[in-house]
C-alpha cells in the first residue's frame, strides 16, 4: 500500500465530507460523484499521482461520422490545452479516458486538493463536449474555465 496516495485519497474525502476511502485490490481508490462522474486515483510508480476517468467510447476512425467526431474531440483538445491540465486519451481498449498527473510525494494538501477541483472540472467540461453528439458549441466552444464548486468542496 502506497502511504502517499491513501493520504492523498483521505485528504479529497476529507475536503469533501466523504466517508474514508477503501483501495481495491490494486490499491487504487475509486470516487463515484452525481452526474456519472465516477474517477480512480491511482499511483503507477509510487511517486505519481493519477487521476484517471472514463469518458465515452472513442468514436469509430473508419467510419466518416467517427472520423469527424475524433477530429472535433482533437479540435478541442488542442483548443484547451493552455487551460484545461488534464489530458484526453484512446486507451487500447477504444476508450476515451481522462487523466491527470502530479506529483505525488511533494504535493502538499492544498496542492491535492486543488488538483482534485482542477481534474473534476475538466472531467464535468468534457462530459459536457461529449454529450453534445458531434455539435458544435458555436457560443463560447472555447469557454473557460466551468469552475464548478460541487458543494464547496476543497474550498479550504
Amino acid at each position: 500500500m502506497n502511504a502517499f496516495l491513501e493520504h492523498t485519497a483521505q485528504a479529497i474525502a476529507n475536503a469533501a465530507g466523504w466517508k474514508k476511502p477503501q483501495p481495491d485490490s490494486e490499491g487504487n481508490f475509486s470516487f463515484s460523484l452525481e452526474g456519472d462522474l465516477d474517477f480512480t486515483l491511482l499511483s503507477p510508480d509510487g511517486k505519481t499521482g493519477v487521476f484517471l476517468a472514463r469518458l465515452a467510447e472513442a468514436p469509430d476512425a473508419t467510419s466518416p461520422q467517427g472520423s469527424a467526431e475524433l477530429e472535433r474531440i482533437a479540435a478541442l483538445a488542442a483548443g484547451v490545452l493552455r487551460s484545461r491540465t488534464s489530458v484526453v486519451s484512446i486507451s487500447e481498449q477504444n476508450i476515451l479516458e481522462l487523466h491527470h498527473s502530479f506529483p505525488l510525494q511533494k504535493a502538499s494538501e492544498n496542492d491535492v486538493l486543488a488538483h482534485a477541483r482542477d481534474f473534476i472540472n475538466d472531467f464535468s467540461w468534457w462530459k459536457k463536449q461529449l454529450q453534445s453528439n458531434g455539435q458544435s458549441r458555436q457560443s463560447g466552444m472555447f469557454n473557460m474555465p466551468m469552475n464548478f464548486s460541487f458543494n464547496n468542496w476543497f474550498s479550504k
